[in-house]
């Protein structure tokens, strides 16, 4: 059984110990949450923490029952900082010493997983856009067949590349991927990306731009060099080894005088020039793969995203679905128009042509807990608030969420406006899982008492 050690403060030690001893889940969330505010050092001055952040790690009701458990024991205080025009925000302070620690062991299976996930995803440091990413990956399924990979999320200072669970996964597992909601799946790949990104930096050599943004630059080298490329194990290892011997081949010497840079230096003489010139100091993978996560990441994805489409970046690569093709299409051609003055010639890969690929059954790439732990156990401590938060089987909030939810889609209809989860959640307040959990629902009354059909959002 896994174990994750915590430091928390006797006090608070003794006091969940005696009001939790019968719900292990929630003692344990009650521990991390003070462990939390140990680590940012609020017992010497009170800092700000995401509200969304504390919802996503312990859930919307336990949050809100735990913050006010914790301020009716006078162990913490909350101040609301508003901002003139802006919204306000919640700063903590931790009322008691932090100075004489103790450890605590968090032993709930279910709960390490959050706070596994938390740190493997880097959450806190993510955009919203990239944020949004993750929960897409979150929507994947793989064949049984093969072994569930570890859900990840990080990026590179140096370079701005996004490294997730999908861009180390191998082609035959990638393209088993499938929707949890059915959704037929396309990966839309950029041809030369590497070679576009060293055009742009220079923009100087018409041949080479011209046999860059074709998609046939391979093809021309290799016949240049006598070399078959004519399978994609010839073709990807003579891609390989071009690469090591010029791209990204920092010993000029290499790149002047092995087959390939003669070559290359034949048909294309100004690009090579740049090449051997470009300063020593500089990193030539670094600034292409830099240059290029501008545009596919911080440019594409971001729009994507922000239009509502269903969206996962593999560098110079996007999965999307294959009702999106035409649409994202253009604002792939739109940015490039934009960032390079040209376009890219794009390829299209449909994933599991039949439904199952031949196989029974998929597992969620991220394993949800098929029943809640704190729904199983009692004992649970609660808070004379607001009527019904921190109690199991509210149904006094859920119906209170439910109306928000119907009011923000009628708004959305009455103003033309798409209906988004996004858009839903953003008038309605409510948390987004939650939206995703009522949305059908509380279309279907709507529909039934208006018989209009109503444009189903993007995910």
């Amino acid at each position: 059984m896994k174990i994750k050690t915590i430091k928390s403060i006797q006090e608070v030690y003794d006091l969940l110990q005696n009001d939790f001893k019968s719900n292990l889940l929630l003692k344990d969330k009650y521990f991390y949450f003070i462990d939390t505010l140990i680590k940012h050092r609020v017992d010497k001055k009170a800092k700000y923490f995401s509200s969304k952040n504390f919802k996503k790690t312990f859930g919307d009701n336990t949050y809100k029952a735990m913050v006010n458990y914790f301020i009716a024991k006078g162990i913490i205080e909350r101040f609301y900082n508003y901002q003139g025009g802006k919204f306000g925000y919640y700063k903590y302070k931790l009322l008691i010493s932090a100075k004489n620690l103790i450890n605590y062991q968090i032993t709930s299976q279910s709960f390490i997983k959050t706070i596994d996930y938390f740190n493997n995803t880097n959450y806190q440091s993510l955009l919203d856009f990239e944020k949004q990413v993750l929960h897409n990956i979150e929507q994947l399924q793989l064949s049984s067949e093969f072994d569930i990979p570890r859900l990840y999320m990080s990026k590179s200072k140096n370079t701005g590349r996004l490294f997730h669970t999908i861009t180390n996964m191998p082609k035959i597992q990638r393209h088993n991927l499938k929707h949890v909601d059915d959704f037929r799946l396309v990966e839309i790949d950029a041809k030369n990306a590497q070679l576009v990104m060293l055009s742009h930096l220079f923009n100087d050599d018409e041949v080479f731009n011209d046999a860059v943004y074709s998609g046939k630059f391979y093809e021309i080298l290799a016949s240049e060099m006598g070399i078959d490329i004519s399978d994609d194990n010839k073709r990807g290892e003579f891609k390989r080894k071009f690469f090591n011997s010029i791209l990204f081949n920092e010993n000029t010497l290499v790149v002047a005088n092995s087959k390939y840079g003669v070559a290359f230096k034949k048909l294309f003489p100004k690009t090579f020039h740049h090449l051997i010139e470009m300063q020593v100091d500089k990193s030539r993978a670094t600034e292409l793969q830099r240059t290029e996560s501008n545009l596919f990441i911080n440019n594409i994805t971001k729009d994507l995203v922000e239009s509502g489409y269903f969206v996962i970046p593999i560098h110079d690569a996007f999965i999307i679905k294959h009702e999106d093709i035409d649409k994202v299409q253009k604002i792939i051609n739109d940015n490039c128009y934009s960032i390079l003055g040209r376009l890219i010639t794009m390829s299209i890969t449909e994933f599991c042509p039949t439904p199952l690929c031949g196989y029974a059954t998929y597992n969620n790439l991220r394993k949800k807990e098929e029943e809640r732990e704190d729904n199983r156990q009692e004992g649970l401590y609660v808070v004379q608030s607001e009527q019904g938060v921190g109690q199991n089987n509210n149904t006094i909030v859920k119906n209170e969420k439910i109306a928000l939810v119907t009011d923000a889609i009628k708004t959305l209809m009455a103003e033309n406006q798409k209906i988004t989860i996004r858009k839903i959640q953003e008038l309605s307040g409510v948390a987004k899982a939650t939206v995703e959990k009522h949305y059908k629902g509380v279309m279907v009354e709507i529909n039934k008492i208006n018989n209009d059909v109503v444009e189903k959002p993007n995910w």
